[in-house]
């Protein structure tokens, strides 16, 4: 609330014409704390950034996940206004596996596929999908790549929905890191 209690008081300034505030260091997103939502399925998500400890109270302005140390899981990123960026490191889950693709279009322009949705299906393993995209927060960029909890399954099929409309089909892939690429080839990639 002490950010509002500058903001009300001086309310005429932004109408009188000077349209902008002068606050010095402060921000309007100041001290909130980092959320982290996980999926329960339908539509409901649980914030689990307190329990999981990574619910920072810098101010935070983008955030990312990608395997930093090459053990296929996602550390988290999040850059911060005027202080540190922070990083927490995933220690994976004892007995789970992850599939991560690696779309490559054979398009001049657009060798990562921004704009491809990756699909993941097989036998004891939901469907997912992921889109590769640029940009993902303010500042900030994640791999173009698609990861997928695959449990305690070894393998699945992988669908690329490429940016000009064509559909590659591929597998069933084991767990682990992957290039697929616009005419169907695979190439294990190195963790």
């Amino acid at each position: 609330m002490p950010f509002w209690a500058d903001v009300v008081p001086r309310r005429h300034e932004y109408a009188g014409g000077q349209r902008q505030f002068r606050f010095g260091k402060k921000t309007f997103n100041g001290r909130e704390r980092n959320c982290l939502f996980r999926n329960r399925g339908g539509l409901k998500f649980d914030d689990v950034a307190y329990v999981l400890g990574v619910d920072g109270i810098e101010d935070g302005r983008g955030g990312i996940a990608a395997d930093l140390d090459g053990d296929l899981w996602p550390e988290i990123v999040v850059s911060n206004h005027r202080v540190p960026s922070r990083l927490w490191r995933h220690r994976g889950v004892p007995g789970a596996r992850l599939l991560v693709v690696r779309p490559r279009a054979s398009a001049r322009g657009n060798p990562e596929a921004v704009g491809a949705i990756v699909t993941c299906e097989g036998p004891g393993v939901p469907t997912q999908a992921r889109p590769i995209t640029a940009g993902t927060g303010y500042l900030s960029q994640e791999p173009p790549e698609a990861r997928f909890g695959l449990g305690v399954a070894k393998e699945a099929r992988v669908s690329v929905l490429w940016p000009g409309g064509k559909r590659t089909t591929v597998g069933p892939l084991a767990a682990g890191a992957w290039e697929v690429t616009e005419n169907g080839g695979t190439r294990r990639l190195p963790r």
